[in-house]
C-alpha cells in the first residue's frame, strides 16, 4: 500500500504588492511549516493551469510566495507547459540558502 502523507496547504490568488502569482503555505512531513517547497509548488502550478485559474501565458511564468507569515519569505518559480488540454511539463526553481548541515552515517 502507498504511504499516506499528513499535510495541509493553503493557496491564495489574491494580488499583493509584488509580482507573485500565488501565495501559499504548506504544513506537514513533520515540519511546522515549510518556507519554500517545490514539492507543493509544482503541483499547485499544475492545478492552477489544469483548472484554468491562470492563463496559459501566466502558467509558463508563475511565482509562488511562501514563508511570509513565518518571517522566511521565499519565491519559488513555477513553469507549466500546456499543449491543447494537456499539461506536458512542470518546472520549479529558485535560489537556496543553507540553514543547516548534518551527517548521516550508515553502518555495514
Amino acid at each position: 500500500p502507498a504511504a499516506k502523507a499528513d499535510l495541509e496547504a493553503a493557496i491564495s490568488l489574491e494580488p499583493g504588492n509584488d509580482k507573485a502569482t500565488l501565495y501559499s503555505r504548506m504544513f506537514g512531513f513533520g515540519v511546522t511549516e515549510d518556507p519554500a517547497t517545490g514539492n507543493a509548488s509544482g503541483p499547485a502550478g499544475a492545478y492552477l493551469a489544469h483548472y484554468q485559474l491562470v492563463t496559459p501565458a501566466q502558467a509558463r511564468h508563475m511565482i509562488s510566495r511562501q514563508g511570509v507569515k513565518m518571517g522566511r519569505a521565499s519565491e519559488v518559480h513555477i513553469g507549466v507547459e500546456i499543449a491543447g488540454d494537456r499539461i506536458t511539463n512542470v518546472r520549479i526553481g529558485g535560489s537556496a540558502l543553507q540553514v543547516a548541515t548534518t551527517t548521516i552515517r550508515v553502518s555495514n
